[in-house]
């Protein structure tokens, strides 16, 4: 996880004063570590569409296989995908980069 690309924008995100959320099946809580101590006591939340709608945007920072993107499609309003895993999928709205 130390080399994950998401803690960085995590970090980011925080010190502009972004409240901020993830889902990650793998990583159930954030580790308690000095490399993570930013993010202390965060726990991954369900992709389901009460915390979709809920969110300002979604970033896609890492593909999972599991993932039901077209739930993510179907109910964020705006979503930031580093992936391009939303290519040619029906959307709300998308930011590819």
């Amino acid at each position: 996880m130390r080399e994950s690309p998401t803690l960085p924008i995590m970090r980011s995100l925080i010190n502009q004063g972004a409240k901020i959320k993830y889902h990650d099946k793998f990583i159930p809580q954030i580790p308690d570590s000095r490399h993570y101590g930013f993010l202390k006591g965060l726990k991954s939340v369900p992709i389901n569409k009460q915390n979709l709608s809920k969110a300002d945007a979604v970033i896609i920072i890492t593909d999972h296989s599991y993932i039901n993107y077209d739930l993510v499609g179907k109910y964020a309003g705006l979503i930031i995908d580093t992936r391009n895993i939303m290519s040619g999928r029906k959307l709300n709205n998308v930011v590819k980069s």
